[in-house]
């Protein structure tokens, strides 16, 4: 009977470690699949941060290229970008985007550099406040903004603004501009829809300083934040980020018969 007994408990043993070791397995499977996991979020949250990166030197490049001849040179604007950046909360890279983008627009159309760097930051703050007065985005604002200032005059509804040949050529006449011919009638043209967004949209100047204590403009601020913080980051990988796919396409190229 000892004896039986003692192999009975001998048994409950073998099998309590067996439990054990059973759980001790789930366990690392779960951990070692927790850790695959966490490791993949890091990876895909660090290739954010480096085609943020990415972007942002794609802008900044685009955007000295545009105001490279103006007075003072493209540091001068970027110094009023980041107060403008600051005052509004909206990321800085992104208005140097916009910036830049507004630029490549009036200069083909004949401002000077000077001309068009003071109308692409009037323009830039108009966008911020429009999305922030209509609760629309950004990148929507500016869009509308560019398409109004190039003829297409459905886009100012949005903001509710109308302008049509009536309107623009009652600008025209009174800024003594609608005998001009050729280039400079266009360039006219522009600043003439220019002055009728600005005119026609006072009520929304001004409104994202105005209500930058409100959720809305709180929450834009933050991934303001959150987007220029991403850029920093992944400038700090964005080297070695380039590096590493240059060795990969080289490999590329040598797999390739």
């Amino acid at each position: 009977d000892s004896s039986k007994k003692a192999g009975d408990e001998a048994k409950k043993g073998n099998e309590g470690f067996k439990a054990f070791g059973d759980s001790m397995k789930q366990l690392g499977t779960i951990a070692a699949g927790a850790a695959v996991i966490i490791g993949g979020a890091l990876v895909a949250g660090l290739a954010k941060t480096v085609m943020a990166a990415s972007d942002a030197e794609e802008s900044m490049s685009k955007f000295n290229v545009v105001f490279k001849d103006l007075s003072g040179g493209p540091e001068a604007l970027a110094v009023e970008i980041d107060k403008l950046s600051e005052a509004t909360g909206r990321s800085k890279y992104e208005l140097i985007g916009a910036v830049g983008a507004l630029g490549d627009l009036f200069q083909p159309l004949g401002f000077s550099t000077d001309a068009a760097a003071d109308l692409s930051l009037q323009m830039t703050s108009l966008a911020i406040d429009l999305s922030s007065f209509n609760n629309m985005p950004m990148d929507e604002a500016l869009q509308r903004l560019q398409g109004t200032l190039i003829g297409s005059h459905e886009n100012a509804l949005a903001f509710g603004v109308v302008i049509n040949e009536n309107t623009l050529k009652a600008e025209m006449m009174a800024n003594g501009t609608d005998k001009l011919t050729g280039a400079q009638f266009e360039q006219a043209k522009v600043q003439a829809r220019l002055n009728l967004l600005m005119a026609g949209t006072t009520a929304a100047q001004g409104d994202a300083i105005r209500t930058s204590d409100g959720f809305a403009n709180q929450m834009k601020a933050l991934q303001g934040s959150m987007q220029d913080l991403a850029v920093e980051i992944g400038q700090k990988f964005l080297p070695a980020a380039i590096e590493a796919i240059g060795k990969i396409r080289e490999m590329a190229d040598d797999a390739i018969p």
